[in-house]
C-alpha cells in the first residue's frame, strides 16, 4: 500500500530521505509526504510585493480577515468567514482578496508557547497548501501567539458588549496579525 502511494504521488517507492523527487512532493523518513514549499510561500513577509496586504487568522470554524491600505499604513478588520467546506471557504477569501486588490496574504500560523508546531499550526499550513493549488499567490506566514488574547483585550477597550465580541473577535485577531507582519516588513528581512 504505502508502495502504491508513493507511486501515486510519483517518488520512488523505496521512499526515504535518498529517493529521487519526481513531483511536488517529497519523501520525508517518517513515510509521509509532504509538499514542496511552492515559489509564492514567502519566508518573509517583507518579500511580499509592494500594495494592500490581507491577512488571515485561521480558525475551526471561522476565518478572519483584516487588509490594510496600499501604503500599509492603515489596518482594517473586514470580515469573519464561517467555514463550511475548504472550497467555499477558500472562494470567499479569495473574492475577498481580488475586490480589495491585495498583491499579498499574510497567514496566521498558531505557533506553541515554546514556539513548537501543533495541530493548529499544521491545519494552517494545510490550509495555505491547498488554497495555493487553487491559485498561486504570494503568502507569508506570521506568528501569531495571543493574538485572540489582544484582539479580544482591544475590543473590550473599544467598549464592544461581550454578546457582540464573538463575531468581531476573529477579523480583529487578523487585524493584529497584520499589524505584527507590518512591524517586521518595516525592520525588513534577514540577511
Amino acid at each position: 500500500r504505502q508502495r502504491a502511494a508513493y507511486q501515486r504521488a510519483g517518488v520512488r517507492a523505496s521512499g526515504g530521505v535518498g529517493a529521487q523527487r519526481l513531483s511536488r512532493f517529497s519523501p520525508f523518513p517518517n513515510g509521509r509526504l509532504k509538499p514542496k514549499p511552492s515559489p509564492m510561500l514567502m519566508l518573509h513577509p517583507a518579500h511580499l510585493p509592494e500594495g494592500p496586504l490581507m491577512a488571515v487568522d485561521t480558525g475551526e470554524k471561522t476565518l478572519g480577515i483584516a487588509v490594510c491600505d496600499a501604503a500599509r499604513t492603515l489596518v482594517t478588520p473586514v470580515t469573519t468567514i464561517q467555514r463550511v467546506k475548504f472550497t467555499p471557504d477558500a472562494q470567499a477569501l479569495l473574492k475577498l482578496y481580488d475586490e480589495r486588490k491585495c498583491a499579498g496574504l499574510i497567514v496566521g500560523l498558531p505557533l506553541h508557547m515554546d514556539g513548537g508546531d501543533g495541530r493548529r499550526a499544521q491545519s494552517s499550513r494545510s490550509f495555505v497548501t491547498n488554497l495555493l493549488r487553487l491559485r498561486d499567490l504570494p503568502v507569508a506566514y506570521q506568528d501569531e501567539r495571543l493574538s485572540t488574547f489582544a484582539a479580544t483585550e482591544a475590543l473590550i477597550e473599544a467598549g464592544v458588549k461581550p454578546s457582540a465580541r464573538k463575531g468581531y473577535v476573529d477579523a480583529q485577531a487578523a487585524a493584529v496579525i497584520l499589524e505584527a507582519a507590518l512591524g517586521r516588513i518595516k525592520e525588513g528581512a534577514p540577511r
